[in-house]
């Protein structure tokens, strides 16, 4: 298979395809890290599949420092030397995402065209796929049996990306701790088809079923887990039983008795940030962002109203137009402006 299979100029298919390769310096670093990308086992045809980032066109890509290049075309050079300057890397196998050195050999571009042509790769040709050329399970990426909900639709590169955030080392029957990004509670969340998900509500779908109901419930009692095994769907009634015949709930959970005061540590309300926040001492004046002027210069600004526009005033004190409008109908503390003494104060000039 070939750089490319339109037709068109091959210049357009990667940035790196002119950079002289005896100038790609690869260390044992390198070597070790490219390799650790790559499944030798996965193909039946024995190609070696890339199996993280790939170009658009399907091709694994591959940084060496902060220089880009494609990962077959690395691969030969760690076995055969640099590739000769004008040449390029075609696929024996017709495999965009191999990098075995058998299935690689060097052409020009003219012959890389044939060979499209030969193989009717072309646009429009009987053997153009049009989109990645992928002809191993789950283009390279590890096969994981299909979700028990038909209407959950996952990518074979959005399914690994679940399924590695998910830390399985305690064994079939303990907690799956997601090891990705969280809710404020603690709750996993996964980007999906441009939306959050709950990571425990997939687990439900992937493995279980369709959600029957609209809540995910833990057994556990640990908002990270997903572990099906663990998780099971229920309504808001649901919930909210379980969580009072667990404790955790507003009738039972009450002072020493409530899980946070146990353990501190399960709860957001417990974080630094929260308790400044409620403590008052990021709110009005005390917040970083309030604009802090003396009263002098509050009082000028007042007496130019009708004389000059909102907009106007701002720009000559270096604040809003919303906070003179603010200002204007005295809602100081509202703007995040602070009156200061005058002893403090300033005339004509404004602190930040």
């Amino acid at each position: 298979m070939n750089d490319t299979h339109s037709g068109s100029a091959a210049t357009n298919v990667t940035p790196s395809a002119q950079v002289k390769p005896e100038l790609l310096v690869l260390t044992e670093k390198d070597a070790k890290r490219f390799w650790s990308k790559v499944d030798k086992d996965i193909s039946p045809k024995g190609c070696w599949i890339w199996s993280r980032g790939c170009h658009i066109r399907g091709y694994g890509k591959f940084s060496i420092g902060k220089r880009p290049d494609l990962a077959h075309r690395i691969s030969y050079m760690m076995h055969n030397g640099p590739i000769p300057e004008g040449m390029w890397v075609l696929h024996k196998c017709d495999i965009r995402n191999c990098v075995n050195p058998e299935h690689l050999r060097v052409a020009t571009p003219p012959e890389n065209v044939y060979d499209t042509l030969e193989k009717g790769r072309f646009k429009g040709g009987p053997n153009n796929d049009g989109v990645f050329m992928f002809e191993v399970p789950n283009g390279g990426y590890p096969a994981y049996p299909a979700p028990l909900d038909p209407s959950l639709v996952m990518t074979a590169r959005e399914r690994y990306n679940y399924e590695r955030k998910i830390d399985r080392s305690g064994g079939p029957d303990a907690c799956h701790l997601w090891t990705g990004s969280t809710q404020v509670r603690g709750y996993g969340i996964f980007g999906l088809h441009g939306k959050l998900r709950s990571a425990t509500q997939l687990a439900i779908r992937i493995y279980s079923g369709p959600m029957v109901a609209p809540y995910a419930l833990h057994r556990c009692d640990n908002p990270r887990c997903c572990n099906h095994r663990h998780l099971w769907a229920g309504t808001q009634k649901e919930n909210a039983d379980d969580r009072e015949e667990k404790g955790r709930g507003n009738r039972t959970a009450i002072g020493d008795k409530h899980p946070f005061r146990i353990d501190p540590s399960r709860s957001h309300f417990a974080t630094e940030a929260f308790k400044k926040s409620r403590s008052g001492l990021t709110s009005g004046a005390n917040n970083p962002n309030a604009i802090i002027l003396p009263d002098s210069v509050m009082d000028e600004i007042r007496s130019l109203e009708g004389i000059m526009t909102q907009r106007e005033i701002g720009d000559k004190f270096g604040i809003s137009d919303s906070t003179v409008w603010r200002m204007l109908r005295r809602n100081d503390w509202r703007s995040g402006v602070k009156r200061t003494s005058p002893s403090s104060e300033s005339a004509g000039s404004v602190a930040h």
